[in-house]
């Protein structure tokens, strides 16, 4: 790890240090309310050059219970107060830099199904990289030049483009008959049904153009190992 990767996370862990540290000069007890309305900070990633960290804060509304997530970006070395990079309505998460540390790369569902999203490291100009209708996950990697962002998706395997996908998700949505025949395992994950999408690997340009699966087949993409769940 170099120098300026240890600065970082040693100021990331000070900060955390400082929360609890303060929490505990305070004249009462932990509650449950405290703790379900702690801000949760996570997913902290330092930019190639040393210079910023990025990284997810999560606060919760305790009377509705639902969580949101923005994203911040903070100096390396502590000297300056983090900055808002991206946030507003829906969740921002999986901040990512380009080799560069020019850009950064993140997945935000502000406007429905979590799509990938581009932007300055200062927060300007964010552009939407990804209008994919079963919404994309992580990993988040950008390519070694800083032109190509890959990605996780679902798809039908049978299928070969978005039309298809789309076509088959929204008549499975609307069929009436919810009965299921498994053949395959792992046909379930937590509280997710497996036995009709596979998770795929899929490449996008940072600059625009077509989307590509470039893992097509009847297998998930990576491989998810259930021997550790």
């Amino acid at each position: 790890m170099s120098s300026s990767g240890r600065v970082a996370r040693w100021s990331f862990l000070a900060l955390i240090v400082a929360s609890v540290h303060a929490h505990a000069q305070s004249s009462r007890p932990m509650t449950l309310d405290d703790l379900l309305g702690a801000v949760r900070v996570t997913e902290p990633t330092v930019s190639p050059d040393g210079r910023l960290v990025a990284y997810v804060r999560t606060t919760t509304d305790l009377q509705t219970g639902k969580r949101n997530a923005d994203i911040y970006t903070v100096g390396a070395d502590g000297s300056a107060a983090p900055k808002l990079f991206a946030g507003g309505n829906g969740s921002q998460r999986t901040p990512r830099f380009s080799p560069d540390s020019r850009q950064i790369a993140f997945i935000s569902d502000a406007d429905g199904a979590a799509q990938v999203y581009v932007a300055a490291v200062d927060g300007a100009m964010p552009k939407k990289i990804t209008a994919i209708s079963a919404g994309v996950q992580p990993p988040l990697v950008f390519s070694p030049n800083g032109r190509l962002l890959a990605f996780v998706s679902d798809v039908f395997p049978a299928c070969t483009d978005e039309a298809c996908n789309k076509i088959r998700a929204d008549a499975l949505a609307k069929d009436p008959v919810k009965a299921r025949r498994l053949t395959t395992l792992m046909y379930r994950h937590w509280n997710e049904w497996r036995d009709t999408q596979r998770h795929h690997v899929f490449v996008a340009a940072v600059d625009g153009g077509t989307v590509r699966d470039v893992t097509p087949g009847e297998f998930d993409a990576p491989p998810h190992n259930y021997e550790e769940e």
